[in-house]
Order: C-alpha cells, then sequence, then structure tokens
C-alpha cells in the first residue's frame, strides 16, 4: 500500500549515503592511512579529480600525469589522485605505472562537492567539442572501459599546500585539458589563499 511503499522509499534515502563528514579534506584516506590534508603539509600536492574510470578523457589523464610525473616531482610537489569509485582504477594505475601515487575513493562525493565539483549537464557531457575530442583521445589510443563511479561527475584539478588551495583547474567541459605543470608549481610563499581544511 501507499504508506509501506513511502516507508520503503524513506529507508533507501537514508542508507543511500552516509552523512557528508564535517572536514573530507581531513578525513579522506589514501590506500596509505593518510589524509589529503596531512599530505598537503608535507609538501605541495597536486589533487587530480578524476571521472569514472571508463571515460577516455579519464585515461588520457592519467596517461598525460604519467609522462609529466618527474617533472612534477622536480618541482617539490606530490601528486594524489581522487576518483569516484567504491574501488581503485587498477587497471589504469597498473598501465600507467601510477600505482604508488596516493589514491582516495570518493563514491559518495564528500571530496567533489567539497570541491565544488558537481554533476556535469548535456552540453559538458556530450556535446560537439567532447566528441570531437573522445576521437582525438581514441585515436591517441585510449579507449573506453569498464565505467567504474558516477558517470556524470565532473573532474577538476587543484594544488594544495598546508591546507590551502593555491592554484585551481574546474573543468568547463569533460573535454578540457589542464595545464597540469603551471598547476603543480608552487607559487610565492607569501600569497595568501583560502583554506579548505575548515
Amino acid at each position: 500500500n501507499a504508506a509501506k511503499a513511502a516507508s520503503l522509499s524513506s529507508h533507501r534515502l537514508t542508507v543511500s549515503a552516509p552523512a557528508p563528514p564535517e572536514n573530507p579534506l581531513r578525513r579522506a584516506m589514501s590506500q596509505y592511512g593518510t589524509s589529503l590534508e596531512e599530505l598537503s603539509h608535507r609538501q605541495p600536492l597536486l589533487v587530480v579529480f578524476l571521472r569514472h574510470s571508463g571515460c577516455v578523457f579519464c585515461r588520457e589523464a592519467l596517461a598525460e600525469l604519467a609522462s609529466l610525473r618527474r617533472t612534477i616531482e622536480e618541482r617539490g610537489t606530490r601528486i594524489a589522485l581522487v576518483h569516484p569509485g567504491d574501488k581503485d582504477p587498477k587497471e589504469l594505475l597498473e598501465g600507467n605505472h601510477l600505482t604508488d601515487l596516493a589514491c582516495v575513493r570518493d563514491p559518495f562525493h564528500h571530496l567533489y562537492n567539497h570541491f565544488g565539483l558537481k554533476q556535469g549537464g548535456m552540453s559538458q557531457l556530450f556535446g560537439p567539442k567532447i566528441w570531437w575530442r573522445g576521437l582525438q583521445a581514441r585515436l591517441a589510443g585510449h579507449r573506453m572501459g569498464p565505467k567504474g563511479g558516477d558517470l556524470f561527475r565532473m573532474p577538476g584539478v587543484f594544488l594544495l599546500h598546508r591546507g590551502r588551495i593555491v592554484r585551481e583547474f574546474r573543468h568547463s567541459s569533460a573535454a578540457d585539458r589542464p595545464d597540469y605543470l603551471t598547476l603543480a608549481t608552487p607559487p610565492d610563499e607569501n600569497s595568501n589563499f583560502p583554506s579548505v581544511t575548515s
């Protein structure tokens, strides 16, 4: 009956996702048991928020990070990955020799939301630019794979230092290609930046 259906619906909503933590940056743990906040206090941390693991742009991003990793780390910056699945994208990490990077699972999108990365609209995910760039990525050898995570969640890149955002790039479309080297370069120590740990 209607009352029973309403009760079941309410129950499903209650258990679908845990309440967001007060401080996702502090609570989000990598496979090494270290939080993003802790890592950002050790050295500048380039946090790359990925799309779902089957996306050609996710695969393209990981391949580009692999090629730039040595240069980024020579600048004193460490790379960390955040992905929207409930399992690490093992195949992609192994294929790009990135299994040792700090990797955080965020299936309930607490971190994505904390950094303002919402679900994209139709033009951001399926417009002409996306189709054209997708073709370019496939011609470069990147193929779609099994989908792991929110298919509509937008990616982004942030340089964190001592718990603060010091550089940022929020994709206007899934096909955007961030300038990882510029984003990974720490700015002037005396600059003032907003905290993301409170």
